[in-house]
């Protein structure tokens, strides 16, 4: 499929699929990954509303990754339009902002974008647009702002890629995640759903409606189980459209606090975006679709997905009731018709079963994903076919492989440049310590401390007296290298430590400075700093730390990990050094911060 048939209809381990890939994060500094989709093109205007319920609607921030593809050659312009934060754009791993001049594309060639969207609070906005295309640079430098349109579903799209392939029994339709065939299900669509449990799904599919189940209980996910939770089936359901009001949807389960599962394949006699609605009455909602989680719960949500025409996809729906009224339906509208409930005809079941389950361990035992046709669609920085690896994430147009550290709570902490990303955890490269994220080297032998310490049963060297450093290596006065006074300050132009301008020593970090800044090389409101080095104390006991800012955020750890005052003491050894990084974050009017112990 595609404008010049360059695309594949369904890709084993790899393929180029229509729109950009989404990554909504909670935080304004893609602090917490939520969830990732697809989306046809970059054009949100949503009030006072968010682009996904997975984040919140104030303090979000995502990005979306893919190319452009325009169709015919000539001179293009770019902006990518956002109000109440930040936006940036990359094309071709290089940062772009329109100033009038264009860029010279080929037609049915793909550029490489990714976009980047923070987002504080109020009117919702972000629109990636272009204008083009012109016959010469000087005409697109020319061209009014008013010409600007929205970038066109048409013309974007993305790679996707499914390690280890789906074993010729499904498509690669989203990082990691295979869409399988009829009767196949699990991460490489390995597993036979006839031979998956005694609640498996067999004999033919046939179209006529979803099969529904309700239990008596509120489940995060219903299907990982230790079965000890009373329900009752409903059957075959021709459509997604009830109103219970106050009755329980089955005889066997309670009017309320209960949650409903409806399991199926989807199919549209049209390719291309549809768009599916979930509209809740005193009920929430939640929908997969071909393994994708298109939304978490909510009481009513509308969320694009791509479909080709003629090939049935995976479909679960899974709907919670507390109390009061209840009811809930499922629409959706295509390529070629308007909204209205999905008709029996589009939804399909097989002729016996129900769903393949996860166990009660399964995608660690719910905690970390979903059961989904036996394979765990995992959520927020987890990955693996149980959910049991962190995720790596890899950002192509910073050129970083990072991982996820528990330590740093919901961030991500980068393996130093010196080992890669696997699983979730770094492999150092030799001479560096995994569990230090790379930041530190190991030693095996006394030889590894420069003949100024001995090796300690933890890898780590233990120096004689006038020597520091992780081998001992390090003097009062270094030719190579020395530990110096103070704390080495960055400071960054941009809230979320947007472009370096600036570093040096500073003796300590102490700053009341009015609506004043730290650095005339940045400006007074919207800047951030960072701080790193040791904190070294004369005596030996517990000690007590806190960052105090005003206006933003700032962050401290030590020793690698995060760490806020809760009232708990650290204990420090007189004369020993412990590793300190500070963040800080400024937005406007008082400028403050600083760093205290007791």
């Amino acid at each position: 499929m595609g404008e010049a048939c360059e695309l594949s209809v369904c890709g084993n381990e790899r393929a180029i699929v229509p729109g950009l890939y989404a990554t909504y994060y909670e935080g304004y500094a893609f602090d917490e990954r939520r969830i990732g989709l697809a989306v046809p093109e970059v054009a949100f205007d949503l009030g006072n509303g968010g682009p996904s319920p997975d984040v919140s609607v104030d303090d979000f921030s995502a990005t979306f990754v893919g190319f452009v593809r325009p169709t015919t050659t000539g001179w293009y312009r770019f902006r990518l339009r956002c109000t109440n934060g930040a936006c940036g754009m990359y094309l071709n791993q290089s940062a772009y902002a329109d100033s009038g001049n264009g860029l010279l594309l080929v037609g049915g060639e793909s550029v490489r974008v990714k976009l980047e969207w923070q987002h504080t609070s109020y009117g919702t906005t972000a629109v990636f647009e272009w204008q083009g295309p012109y016959e010469s640079a000087a005409v697109a430098q020319g061209a009014d702002e008013s010409l600007f349109v929205g970038v066109p579903s048409h013309a974007l799209l993305h790679e996707v890629v499914c390690t280890g392939g789906c074993g010729g029994r499904g498509c690669c339709v989203a990082p990691e995640t295979c869409a399988c065939e009829p009767g196949f299900g699990g991460p490489g669509c390995e597993v036979d759903l006839d031979t998956c449990g005694l609640d498996a799904p067999g004999g033919s599919l046939v179209p006529g409606g979803l099969r529904a189940r309700y239990y008596d209980a509120l489940l995060e996910d219903a299907l990982v189980t230790d079965g000890s939770v009373a329900y009752g089936d409903a059957g075959v359901v021709a459509r997604v459209s009830f109103d219970w009001g106050y009755d329980a949807p089955v005889s066997n389960v309670s009017g309320d606090y209960w949650t409903g599962v409806y399991v199926g394949r989807l199919v549209s006699e049209q390719t291309g975006w549809h768009r599916l609605r979930v509209d809740g009455s005193g009920t929430v909602g939640r929908l997969y679709v071909g393994g994708v989680r298109l939304f978490s719960w909510s009481a009513a949500w509308t969320q694009a997905v791509y479909l080709v025409g003629g090939r049935s996809y995976e479909v679960r729906l899974d709907v919670q009731d507390e109390t009061f009224t209840a009811g809930v339906t499922l629409f959706w509208e295509g390529p070629n018709f308007i909204e209205h409930v999905i008709p029996s005809s589009a939804l399909l079941h097989y002729e016996s079963g129900f769903a393949c389950g996860c166990g009660a361990s399964g995608c660690n035992g719910g905690d970390r994903g979903v059961c989904n046709g036996g394979l765990c669609v995992c959520s927020g920085a987890y990955v693996g076919a149980s959910c049991e690896h962190f995720r790596c994430r890899s950002d192509e147009c910073r050129f970083t492989d990072a991982c996820h550290d528990p330590a740093y709570g919901s961030q991500d902490a980068e393996c130093n440049g010196q080992g890669r990303c696997v699983a979730g955890l770094c492999e150092c490269y030799d001479g560096f310590v995994d569990l230090s994220q790379c930041t530190r080297t190991g030693c095996a032998t006394d030889e590894g401390c420069s003949g100024h310490g001995s090796c300690g049963s933890d890898g780590q060297c233990v120096c004689e007296a006038g020597y520091m450093g992780e081998a001992c290596e390090l003097s009062v006065c270094g030719n190579e290298r020395a530990i110096v006074p103070g704390l080495y300050a960055t400071y960054y132009e941009g809230y979320a430590f947007d472009e370096r301008r600036i570093g040096l020593a500073v003796p300590e970090v102490a700053f009341d400075l009015g609506n004043g800044g730290p650095s005339p090389d940045v400006s007074v409101d919207d800047f951030s700093a960072t701080f790193v080095g040791f904190v070294r104390p004369t005596t030996t006991g517990w000690y007590r730390f806190r960052l105090r800012c005003t206006n933003g955020a700032c962050g401290m750890y030590l020793n690698q990990s995060a760490y806020a005052d809760s009232g708990n003491g650290l204990l420090l050894v007189g004369g020993e050094s412990v590793r300190v990084k500070l963040e800080w974050q400024h937005t406007s009017y008082g400028t403050t911060a600083v760093f205290e112990w007791q």
